[in-house]
């Protein structure tokens, strides 16, 4: 490990968030909605904490083989092969984008900045930098 202490915050939500995972609740999302402490911009800024991960993941074996990049390319082949699918004329898949869409457009009217939060960086620089 690379020398990473835990705050008390963490540590205690951490507890929580395997609480809410052995009850199914397996998604940061899931976690951010259920403890009113924890945000996704206080996510975003404690997985980009060297050696908080690897600290998060000792209560969770089960990501200890995951990665930010695995996530991304399963965002990116869920999304290429839903829009193939509507593009092949799929009704359920078309449904489903609508739902996504309107979601979306309902998030943006009530001002939830939750998706704005998970993909900005700490300093509100936005994700795509990490690869410029």
């Amino acid at each position: 490990m690379s020398g990473f202490e835990a705050t008390r915050e963490q540590s205690d939500i951490r507890s929580s968030a395997r609480a809410l995972y052995d009850n199914g609740m397996c998604m940061v999302g899931d976690w951010v909605r259920r403890i009113p402490s924890l945000t996704m911009r206080k996510w975003a800024v404690w997985e980009r904490t060297e050696g908080f991960m690897e600290w998060w993941i000792e209560l969770f074996p089960e990501h200890a083989g995951i990665t930010v990049t695995d996530l991304r390319a399963l965002e990116f082949e869920a999304a290429r092969a839903l829009m193939k699918a509507v593009t092949e004329g799929d009704l359920q898949a078309t449904k489903i984008v609508i739902g996504m869409v309107s979601s979306a457009k309902e998030a943006q009217q009530i001002g939830d900045r939750s998706m704005d939060e998970w993909f900005a960086e700490p300093d509100g620089g936005g994700w795509e930098q990490e690869w410029n």
